[in-house]
């Protein structure tokens, strides 16, 4: 189940939530992992589990709102993002 923790609505129409979700992992048990969503236009794009490291995804959470992404791109920045 998707928790958001902030939306931001920005003046492109769009809409960036920040989410956290639990998993259970056999290895960790429950675990919060953190994730990002995109919404607007009739689009929406969102990657629950990019991390449990909360200031990492708030701050990739940040950028993409300061840089206005749309829904259609945020898999490919996650994934660069992962990548280093």
């Amino acid at each position: 189940m998707r928790n958001s923790i902030i939306d931001k609505t920005i003046r492109s129409g769009y809409t960036y939530i920040f989410t956290f979700t639990i998993i259970n992992s056999e290895i960790y048990g429950n675990t919060k992992v953190y994730g990002i969503g995109i919404a607007g236009d009739g689009r929406e794009e969102f990657i629950d589990d990019i991390s449990p490291d909360k200031n990492m995804v708030e701050n990739l959470y940040h950028l993409i709102c300061q840089e206005v992404l749309f829904p259609e791109h945020l898999k490919d920045v996650v994934e660069d993002c992962l990548a280093g």
